[in-house]
């Protein structure tokens, strides 16, 4: 018997949608490598509120630049 979860039917078109909201907005879905050393740095800033979640951390500081 499997124990993995059943695949999600609406997933794919959630994702899409949310793809063309970002680029009718001007946005871009983008993809970032950090190495252990920044990674430990991003969960700190978690952790101090900075944000709820890693993107959220960036793209606060981001609008804080």
């Amino acid at each position: 018997m499997s124990t993995t979860k059943p695949k999600d039917p609406t997933a794919a078109k959630r994702t899409a949608e949310m793809k063309q909201r970002l680029v009718a907005e001007g946005g871009k879905r983008m993809s970032l490598n950090l190495d252990g050393k920044r990674v430990k740095k991003l969960n700190k800033l978690v952790k101090q509120g900075i944000g709820a979640d890693h993107s959220d951390v960036i793209r606060n500081l981001i609008d804080e630049a």
